[in-house]
């Protein structure tokens, strides 16, 4: 059973990037059945207008039953604009919860950033790098000429009216719903468990790389050079073989660490690189045990 579908907009003083937006996505095949518009302090013009606009326009609107809810940013405390430090945090935590509370659901979310202030947009976009999966979806919508100027709710034919896709990079492959990410209602703690989560993976696969990638004479080489920073020659000396060899074994190494790196053909690989990106499995607290022989 196919999951149902929310849009979630943030709102300025135009209720038709609303309208407009949720018109598109139908037209896409999105059932979308719940709208949550995201706003400031709703006593204050123009946001007020704009509501009731959005009030009015759902309220007739009979073909397809809309379920309308609104969202003050800052709930108990609202806020009037994104002047201070405070202000930019609450608009940061009241969409992260939004879009959280409706991962909770298992909805398909489809975050708009068109409308309110640009900081708007911005949060928006982390919080979709945080919390969006591949049902998930980040729009921007640009409208012009007559549904513009004449603040049309609904476009009509030949009407200049696009609704973007806005690519979202997903840090992992697993569902951040399904990991402790969603746990947190805080974006500044989720935000921190992304990063060291991302660090922890790549060390992981930097351990691997040295235990099953390399062989165990390299493994050798590359310990004493990133433990120590040897030369080859002390290198060779320490390990009773030829400058050669060792120099022939960093060889394979560089060229190894380059494809796993994913570098472009004209980006070298040296011992320079070599030190940086193996540092953190050699200097790890607990070391990995599982070498390959």
């Amino acid at each position: 059973m196919p999951p149902p579908h929310v849009l979630i907009a943030t709102l300025g003083s135009e209720a038709q990037v609303v309208s407009l937006c949720w018109q598109q996505l139908q037209a896409l095949g999105y059932p979308i059945g719940e709208i949550i518009v995201v706003h400031t302090a709703a006593e204050n013009e123009p946001i007020r207008s704009a509501l009731a606009n959005l009030v009015n326009f759902f309220n007739q609107t009979h073909s397809t039953p809309v379920h309308l809810q609104f969202v003050v940013i800052g709930g108990e405390h609202p806020i009037a604009d994104t002047l201070t430090d405070a202000d930019l945090e609450a608009v940061f935590a009241t969409l992260y919860r939004v879009v959280l509370q409706n991962k909770r659901a298992h909805k398909a979310v489809h975050l708009s950033i068109a409308g309110g202030r640009k900081v708007m947009s911005a949060y928006g976009f982390t919080v979709a790098q945080l919390l969006f999966d591949e049902q998930d979806h980040l729009w921007y919508l640009l409208s012009s000429g007559e549904v513009l100027a004449q603040k049309r709710m609904l476009a009509e034919d030949g009407d200049d009216v696009k609704l973007i896709p806005i690519p979202v990079f997903q840090w992992s492959a697993i569902a951040p719903i399904l990991t402790p990410l969603a746990e947190t209602d805080d974006p500044r703690e989720a935000l921190q468990q992304q990063q060291q989560w991302r660090q922890h993976e790549a060390f992981l696969r930097k351990r691997a790389f040295v235990a099953y990638v390399l062989t165990r004479a390299e493994r050798e080489v590359v310990e004493l050079l990133v433990r120590e920073g040897l030369s080859n020659e002390a290198i060779a000396q320490r390990l009773h073989r030829s400058v050669r060899t060792v120099g022939n074994h960093l060889s394979h190494v560089y060229d190894k660490l380059h494809e796993f790196l994913g570098f472009r053909d004209d980006v070298p690989t040296d011992r320079g690189v070599v030190i940086a990106e193996l540092a953190p499995v050699f200097f790890a607290v607990n070391p990995p045990r599982d070498i390959a022989p």
